[in-house]
Parts: structure tokens; sequence; C-alpha cells
């Protein structure tokens, strides 16, 4: 009679573990379909921002590469400007921009500034504009002479302000006299 209890106990056992199994198992299987729907969503979840972008090339007159060229993009709408600049390759890229109208400038050492005046950015796109410095800046150099007056008098050692009705009306009275 012994062995019977015995043998519950250990059947027992080998259910508790095939519970912890399965209870295991399906921990696992949870993980890899949340690890799976969030790298098959992670697509669509970029797609639903608000803001676009603009990128594209900076080159010359001959189609080469300019490094460093300073590019602005101008939100028309709210005056609102970003500036980057171009890399080694020339490339340049504004990251989320709010949608609207844009004016994309760019300028570097030895070129006349050049516009794109029109660019529409949309709500999850991306718009190319790539723009040609075509001019070449010639070496102007301008001197400007101003002459001012200074604020402070040195020759004189008299001070004077002049002093207007309302200010005058202003002072605090107090009586002298009862």
């Amino acid at each position: 009679m012994d062995s019977i209890p015995a043998e519950s106990q250990m059947i027992e056992e080998q259910i508790m573990d095939a519970r912890d199994g399965v209870a295991s198992g399906l921990r696992l299987a949870s993980l890899f379909l949340l690890v799976f729907f969030l790298n098959y969503q992670a697509p669509n979840l970029h797609a639903q921002s608000f803001r676009g972008s603009i990128r594209g090339e900076i080159t010359d007159a001959h189609s080469l590469h300019v490094a460093g060229a300073k590019v602005v993009a101008r939100n028309l709408g709210t005056s609102e400007t970003r500036e980057v600049t171009a890399d080694a390759e020339g490339e340049y890229r504004f990251l989320e921009l709010p949608a609207g109208e844009y004016e994309v400038s760019a300028v570097a050492a030895g070129f006349v500034e050049v516009r794109a005046p029109q660019v529409r950015v949309e709500v999850g796109a991306e718009t190319l504009v790539n723009l040609a410095l075509s001019q070449v800046k010639g070496h102007e150099e301008r001197v400007e002479v101003v002459e001012s007056v200074p604020l402070v008098e040195a020759t004189s050692t008299t001070l004077s302000q002049v002093v207007d009705r309302q200010l005058v009306q202003e002072l605090p009275v107090t009586m002298i006299f009862p």
C-alpha cells in the first residue's frame, strides 16, 4: 500500500514539471510573437509622423560635389529657419520638418548663394532638392568709413540734460509751507 502514494506523488511531480514546461514555452512563444509584431509594425509606425524631410546634393558648374556648403531651409509660412552643412560628398539632409512651403538656399566659399524658392514638404515624404552653385564669386573688397559723434563730451565738465514738461509734472511734490 505504501507504493501507491509514492507513485501518485511521482505522477504529480511529473505533471507539475510538464505544466512548468508548458508555461515556459508559452512565455517564450509570447515573447517571440511580440518581437515579430514590433518588427513587422516598425515601418508603419515611422510613417505616422506628421513631418517630412528635405535632402539633396550641392554641386558646382562642373557637377563636382561642394563639401562644407551652408544650406538653409526657411519655412515660408512661419519664417522658421534650419541650417545644416553639406558633408564631404556634398550631401545634406533636413529631418523632421513641419509640412509646408520652404525656401532652400546654399552658399559656399567662392560661390554666389543659390536658392530654390518654393519647395513643398509633405507629411511622411522626403523631398529631393539638388542645388548647383554655378557662379564663382569674384574677389571684392569694400571699405566704409563712418564718422560718428561721441556720446561723451571729453572737453567739458558740465552736466546737463533736457527736461521736458511731462517729466517735471511727474516729479513728487512735497509741501514745504503748511
